[in-house]
This record gives C-alpha cells, sequence and structure tokens, in this order.
C-alpha cells in the first residue's frame, strides 16, 4: 500500500484479548438488527442541525444504513447455508459493507461538500454508461425514441443539481465517451484513502482517521480475494482440496467465516457509534452499543484496537 497522505504504524496491544469468549451471532443479531432501524429513523426524524440540512444527508445516511443492514443479512445467509469454498462468496460483501461505512462517515464529517462531490461522480458515471450503450444502438430504431427520452431525464438532473453540471462539464463526458478526450472538472468518486487523509488534516479526527486506516489494511486483505490476488487463488484451491489431512472446516473458520462475519459486525457498530454523535438523544442507542460492543472490544483484537482507539470516546466513556 502506498504512503500518500497520512501513514499511521500498527501499533502493538499491552493486554492480550479473552480468547474465552464466544459470540452467539444470533443473540447479536437481535439486538443489532433493531438498533439499526432506530439509528434509521434517528437520522431521518432527530439529525443534530437538521434545519441547515438542506441537501437531505440524513436520508442518505439513512439509506445508507439500511442497506449495510441487508448486506449483514446475506453475509450470514452465506456462511449458514453453503458449506465449503461458496463461503468465499462472502468476501466482497465485506469489502462492500468497509466501503459504505466509509462514505457514511464522509458524509457525517465532511458534510454537504462531501455528498456533493459524491452524488456528481456517481451521475457523471452513470452518464457514461448511458452514454455508451446510446452509442451502440444509434442505428437501430426501436432505442431511438427511448435514448432521445432519457439524454433528455439525464440533462434535466444534471442541471436541476444543486452544484449542477455546465454545459462544458457535460460536453466533456460526451467527448470522453465519443472520442476518448481527457475528462474535465469531474469530480472523482471519493477514494477510502482520500477519506482516511482529509479526516487526518483535522486533529479532531486523527483518532478516527487511524481506526479507518487499520480497516483499510483488512480492505486490501478482502480485495486480495475478489482481485485475482495469487495468494487468494492459491488458497481457494488449497479450500477445495480433498486431502483426508486438512481440516477444511477448521480452516473456513478461522480464515474466512469468522473474520469476515466479525468484520461485518464491527463495521457496523463503528456506523451506529458515529451515528449516535450526530442524533439529539443518543442515549437508547450507546446503551444498547455498550452490550454490542462487550464481546468484540474484550474478545477480538481488531475490536479492541477500535474500541480503545475510538469508539470509548466517541461514546463518552472515558474511562474504564
Amino acid at each position: 500500500m502506498g504512503q500518500r497522505g497520512p501513514y499511521y504504524p500498527p501499533e502493538s496491544f499491552v493486554d492480550d484479548i479473552d480468547t474465552s469468549i464466544e459470540v452467539n451471532a444470533g443473540d447479536e443479531d437481535a439486538l443489532l438488527l433493531p438498533q439499526m432501524d432506530a439509528a434509521a429513523e434517528a437520522m431521518r426524524q432527530d439529525f443534530r442541525g437538521i434545519v441547515k440540512d438542506t441537501r437531505g444527508r440524513r436520508f442518505v445516511v439513512a439509506e445508507i444504513l439500511e442497506a449495510m443492514k441487508d448486506v449483514h443479512i446475506v453475509i450470514r445467509k452465506i456462511y449458514a447455508e453453503f458449506p465449503g469454498s461458496p463461503q468465499l462468496c462472502a468476501f466482497p460483501l465485506a469489502r462492500q459493507e468497509i466501503e459504505t461505512l466509509f462514505i457514511l462517515i464522509g458524509l457525517l464529517r465532511i458534510g454537504d461538500s462531501f455528498l456533493a462531490g459524491w452524488e456528481k461522480a456517481s451521475l457523471a458515471n452513470a452518464y457514461k454508461y448511458f452514454l455508451y450503450e446510446k452509442e451502440e444502438t444509434r442505428e437501430l430504431t426501436r432505442f431511438q425514441a427511448d435514448s432521445a427520452d432519457r439524454m433528455a431525464l439525464f440533462h434535466n438532473k444534471m442541471k436541476g443539481m444543486q452544484s449542477p453540471f455546465t454545459d462544458e462539464q457535460i460536453k466533456s463526458i460526451e467527448g470522453f465517451v465519443l472520442h476518448g478526450e481527457k475528462l474535465q472538472g469531474i469530480p472523482r468518486s471519493p477514494s477510502l484513502k482520500g477519506i482516511i487523509r482529509e479526516l487526518g488534516s483535522d486533529s479532531a479526527n486523527v483518532p478516527l482517521a487511524k481506526v479507518l486506516f487499520r480497516l483499510y489494511i483488512e480492505y486490501e486483505w478482502l480485495c486480495a480475494y475478489t482481485h485475482c490476488d495469487l495468494w487468494a487463488q492459491s488458497t481457494r484451491r488449497f479450500f477445495s482440496s480433498l486431502e483426508s489431512d486438512i481440516d477444511l472446516e477448521r480452516l473456513m473458520n478461522n480464515v474466512t467465516r469468522q473474520p469476515v462475519v466479525e468484520l461485518s459486525y464491527l463495521v457496523i457498530l463503528m456506523a451506529l457509534t458515529e451515528i449516535s454523535s450526530h442524533v439529539t438523544d443518543p442515549l437508547a442507542l450507546r446503551t444498547a452499543l455498550c452490550r454490542l460492543w462487550e464481546p468484540f472490544e474484550k474478545g477480538s483484537f481488531l475490536g479492541k484496537f477500535i474500541w480503545l482507539r475510538w469508539a470509548r470516546e466517541a461514546m463518552g466513556l472515558l474511562d474504564g
């Protein structure tokens, strides 16, 4: 991993974790999932500074949290219903959850400027995709009317945004698709390292930036299993081995199932902890979060790091 922007070296643990702790995922979900629903609703109704939320950030954050809930449920379902190597299908989903957490934090910590850039980059990508399809079907009569209507819808949306596209920006996207010209003035989708860099530039956000940097290490590990990394490909073959002396169930649990499911819980707990700092009345949410964090901050190295370096203080728990 390149070291552009802030770099946060590994920190050694002074105290070990409690390896006797076991988490009953069913019990954890029974408390976690309703809290996600409550937090999403709190974002819509109870977002601190709601009168200044001119771009509807609270609704975007609520929708993102609901999407994270759906992904978590699918990850749990994969590990419950698909034995063996198909469980590796959960890796891209866990990676998606990390990406979603970064976006959620960018929306809450960086604010309207982040939403404006993200919204614009997303729409630019959609317009590029549409233009490519439009050009492929331009000689086919049955597509022509529909393409014209969709073009008008895109232009209306792009011109009607709070930070509208200029004529030059629209022409730049069209030139990129039609002639391979360089894009001019089009924001890029936010990168995870860019979010870390922006948060780290504010001393108040450095503890969170450090935790996100640690999550980025996990993100790269997950990417290896979805980007055809050589070791990851070898690991897939290893998991598929039928040699009798390999305990596949034990390996699958230690290398895939447990780390991925644990990551899913920790990412969601981080999202809820961050949201608890942005609602007017966080007491009920934080009370539940203390119970939800407990097995992870005591029995997981990653959970312990996140709890001690950021989550505990973010929830106002400065002692113990």
